[in-house]
Parts: C-alpha cells; structure tokens; sequence
C-alpha cells in the first residue's frame, strides 16, 4: 500500500523585528526552518505588519 502524505498547509511564524510570516510547508518545524533559511528581502516582503521604527533602524544599520 501506498504511504498517505500529509498535505501542505499554510504556518504563521513570528519574528522578532519582521512581525508575522505565513509560511507553506508539511508542518510546523519545516516551516521555522524555511522561514530562518529566507534573506531579509523575502521576510520584509512576506510580512503581514512591519514594525516602521525598526525597519528604518534596520535600514540605518545596515547603510552605517
């Protein structure tokens, strides 16, 4: 017989400076560790609210 495979479901992860991503993957460890391995440009890109204040200090930092 055939092994049934889990479906792929949509994970909220949460970040610190980023806020809330949703994340597609088989469950909520892949998930996390999808959303870790992403560059700062998907995060910021996928993020449901960014915090103003501290992507302008992201942006600071990151010019200094």
């Amino acid at each position: 017989m055939a092994k049934k495979r889990k479906g792929i479901e949509k994970y909220n992860v949460h970040f610190a400076l980023y806020g809330t991503i949703e994340v597609t993957a088989r469950n909520k460890a892949t998930a996390e560790n999808k959303a870790h391995r992403m560059s700062i440009k998907e995060l910021i890109r996928k993020a449901k609210s960014i915090d103003k204040e501290s992507l302008n200090q992201w942006e600071a930092d990151r010019i200094d």
